[in-house]
């Protein structure tokens, strides 16, 4: 298995309580994609977000154990 972000790349900026990304461990790219748009909405208020599935609005980049200390992804915005 592998670690991928799966991150939004459309303009989230006038919207709010909506996920924005995602750390996934999955075998490849379209199962990651697959995972995080059938996350759930924790609040139960939004649907499962299918952006995340789409290379316009959503990027799937694999993580590696590479690098410096530190926070992989904090990515929060609360409405």
């Amino acid at each position: 298995m592998k670690l991928w972000l799966v991150k939004r790349t459309d303009d989230t900026e006038q919207q709010w309580d909506i996920p924005i990304a995602f750390v996934v461990r999955a075998e490849n790219e379209p199962r990651a994609r697959q995972i995080a748009s059938s996350n759930p909405d924790p609040t139960g208020y939004e649907q499962p977000e299918s952006r995340f599935l789409d290379a316009t609005f959503a990027t799937c980049t694999e993580l590696t154990a590479d690098g410096e200390p530190g926070v992989i992804l904090e990515d929060f915005k609360r409405g």
